[in-house]
């Protein structure tokens, strides 16, 4: 019980953590500076060696923008715009000085790691945006793989190639179950009308119903005379089952109402549902044989089931493992 809590909890986790991505995703793509003034936070992707070894080409850094009025300093790494010939581009590098210039305007100057001498971009206050936190090596392939035409394409490859194999394992798995002595499908749920269990209201009616039996070794032998024969599985649809068999009537009274109990077991054996249905048919004979068929919703909790026949409303008198 508290392996499968930790196991939601972490998956519910997890799925949060994905929704918040891809939230924040399509925030930053359509609102991004309403987004950044909101979260406080931007990501950006190194695409030079200028800072390796401390940060690598390629990896995704997190930057804390500045506040107003808010005043790097000397030593820290900032993340800063830059006019390149003419283009907008954006830098992560060190601060190494704060000084005004020849105009009297407050300049930053910047150097990268592997650089000799400061930046050639003259940079003030308005261009810088943030100070660096951390950064994630090599995230950044990851990235810019998922923005490209090539990742939607991949993904839906994939896609088609997991559902495929995942049919052919089931496949494999239910030809294994029919020639095994067990079988292993779980089962639950009537399918079709009149093959599935009643509701609990009106069996519980039905048998209030039913004129009261006298408790004495006749009944405990009607009881133990009913027994199933060759009990077997079939799948109609990847997620209907039918299960059929013969019950015999080997006493020496008639059988009116038998019920064939279901019980779903895990791949640990232990019960985690059962359900059952009034076989139809009328009253079984002495000595007699009748088949019977019925369908079930397959049950992805349940790894086997038992099925056992029993007189209602006395105990179970055969059971058998169909799996």
């Amino acid at each position: 019980m508290a392996k499968k809590a930790v196991k939601i909890a972490l998956n519910s986790l997890f799925g949060l953590f994905v929704c918040l991505a891809l939230g924040y995703s399509v925030c930053m793509r359509v609102w991004p500076e309403e987004t950044t003034a909101v979260v406080g936070y931007r990501f950006y992707t190194v695409v030079t060696g200028s800072m390796e070894p401390t940060i690598p080409t390629t990896s995704v850094v997190l930057t804390r923008c500045l506040r107003e009025g808010e005043t790097p300093q000397p030593g820290q790494i900032l993340t800063f715009r830059a006019d390149r010939l003419g283009e907008e581009i954006v830098l992560t590098h060190y601060l190494r000085e704060v000084k005004p210039d020849e105009t009297g305007r407050v300049r930053f100057y910047t150097q990268g790691e592997n650089a000799d001498r400061y930046d050639d971009y003259a940079t003030y206050r308005e261009d810088l945006i943030g100070t660096y936190v951390l950064h994630i090596p090599y995230l950044g392939k990851i990235q810019a793989f998922l923005i490209s035409s090539n990742a939607l394409s991949m993904f839906v490859i994939v896609g088609l190639i997991l559902a495929v194999y995942k049919l052919m394992l089931k496949n494999m798995d239910l030809t294994e179950q029919l020639q095994a002595a067990q079988l292993r499908p779980g089962v639950a749920g009537p399918a079709t009308p009149g093959t599935g269990p009643e509701p609990r209201g009106k069996r519980r009616e039905r048998r209030h119903a039913r004129p009261k039996r006298k408790k004495g070794p006749a009944v405990q032998e009607a009881s133990r005379s009913v027994r199933l024969h060759g009990a077997a599985l079939e799948r109609v649809t990847p997620g209907t089952v039918r299960f059929s068999g013969e019950v015999e009537n080997t006493g020496d009274a008639p059988l009116e109402a038998l019920l064939l109990e279901v019980r779903l077991l895990d791949g640990r054996g232990r019960q985690v549902g059962t359900g059952e249905v009034l076989l139809a048919g009328g009253a079984l004979e002495p000595a007699g044989r009748r088949a019977f068929c019925a369908e079930w919703k397959a049950d992805p909790l349940a790894a086997s089931y038992a099925v056992k026949v029993r007189r209602e409303p006395q105990p179970a008198a055969e059971c058998a493992a169909v799996g």
